[in-house]
């Protein structure tokens, strides 16, 4: 087939968790959802090209502006000196057809940051984070599958024992830095980032979801856990299952 741009025609860490859920009928090996993303990718193949073009929506585009400030609060003894912000360097399963890019990396761990558009979710991620704390990665799972299943697959991809996310809701003073002029100029180095800049430039500080000073929350904050060898199996048994079936679209 044609070389095709990173995630086109490959299954992917941030839609992995579609795969994971079995069908209503007994022998239904994938639901509904799955079985559509088994398709779209069958038609990513055909096309050589991606379904949709890339939607630069403020959700994400913020996600992407306030990752390396996110990055920047990490306390150093948490990450080592070996880690660096990645997010570009996509990893490849090498037999199956399956990519992934954590935001960054440490010899023994990958980790994903992520900075939502709503405090809600925020709220609902640090309470997760604290169940995990306490050892119940059940809540993870069950609350928010697709972040969850994200990190498995991302460890599986880079061959790591652990994982850590970080969630992230800057506070005015960082909003305001974010919505500068300067912090928003165009990166002749990074198109994409430059995109995800000019969704940006109409925000108000109102308009974001900032955190107030008097909250009882910290801005960061962030769980690392050792990434059950079960899940990873269980993950690498269920893309195995979805490519064969994509196999047989392709037929």
């Amino acid at each position: 087939g044609k070389v095709m741009e990173g995630r086109v025609g490959t299954f992917s860490s941030s839609s992995i968790h579609k795969l994971v859920k079995s069908g209503r009928g007994k022998d239904a090996v994938f639901s509904a959802a799955g079985l559509t993303y088994i398709k779209e990718k069958s038609y990513e193949i055909r096309l050589g090209q991606a379904l949709i073009t890339e939607q630069f929506a403020v959700s994400t585009s913020w996600g992407h502006v306030l990752e390396p400030y996110a990055y920047a609060q990490i306390p150093g003894d948490i990450l080592s000196l070996s880690s660096r912000l990645e997010s570009k360097a996509r990893r490849k399963h090498p037999k199956l057809l399956w990519t992934g890019a954590s935001d960054f990396e440490t010899k023994d761990t990958i980790g994903d940051i992520k900075s939502p558009y709503t405090r809600k979710s925020f709220c609902e991620q640090v309470d997760i984070y604290s169940e995990v704390e306490k050892g119940n990665l059940e809540a993870f799972k069950n609350e928010k599958p697709e972040y969850y299943w994200q990190l498995v697959s991302n460890s599986i991809l880079a061959n790591k024992e652990y994982a850590m996310a970080v969630v992230f809701l800057p506070t005015k003073d960082d909003v305001l830095e974010i919505l500068s002029e300067d912090n928003l100029a165009y990166d002749a180095m990074n198109e994409h980032l430059s995109k995800c800049k000019e969704r940006l430039k109409w925000l108000t500080l109102e308009d974001t979801p900032y955190l107030n000073e008097e909250s009882e929350y910290n801005p960061l904050n962030y769980v690392k856990f050792k990434v059950p060898q079960e899940d990873k199996d269980f993950l690498i048994q269920r893309v195995e299952l979805a490519e064969a079936e994509l196999r047989k679209l392709l037929k």
